[in-house]
């Protein structure tokens, strides 16, 4: 194991930031999620008494403001956090907002399913839609919004030096 650091160091570097970049994630998700229900819980208070949206789904406005709240600040921890070292898009806020925006469309579908038909509360719904929908914005944002550049940087140097990439594994 500490041969094959010094022997190549940015895989290994690569392969460590790889395996904890799903653990970062779930952090900074769990401190969005605090951010979320922290601004969800009263906009319900104050949407149930003074705004009838669809009948009396009153939940679903607050849900998207507080959601895309607490995406900004999740995309500007994961950037600074998770995904420092990969190379960002140009337009990676848009491109975030943009992926939050496809699994809202999920938290949205299950928050409806589980208050309607399952007759809980919308907080607890909410909670339980965004932990369901919670790989699917991971597999989104990492593909989409950042992609690996030290994979590429592997790849190159590999190529100069003869390494096939079965013998990279």
């Amino acid at each position: 194991m500490i041969c094959s650091f010094f022997r190549h160091p940015r895989r290994t570097i690569s392969f460590y930031l790889n395996k904890y970049r799903l653990l970062n994630f779930m952090i900074v998700g769990g401190i969005g999620y605090i951010i979320n229900m922290a601004i969800y819980y009263p906009l319900t208070l104050v949407f149930n008494r003074e705004v009838t949206f669809l009948g009396s789904h009153f939940y679903l406005p607050p849900f998207l403001i507080s959601t895309y709240i607490a995406a900004t600040s999740q995309y500007f921890m994961n950037k600074a956090w998770t995904f420092n070292d990969m190379e960002k898009y140009s337009q990676s806020y848009v491109r975030y907002l943009s992926a939050v925006a496809v699994t809202v469309i999920g938290d949205i579908a299950i928050l409806c399913l589980i208050v309607d038909f399952g007759h809980l509360q919308p907080i607890l719904a909410a909670a339980i839609a965004i932990l369901i929908m919670f790989m699917a914005r991971y597999i989104i944002v990492k593909r989409w919004v950042w992609r690996g550049s030290l994979g590429k940087l592997e790849k190159v140097e590999g190529e100069e030096q003869g390494i096939t990439s079965g013998e990279r594994l």
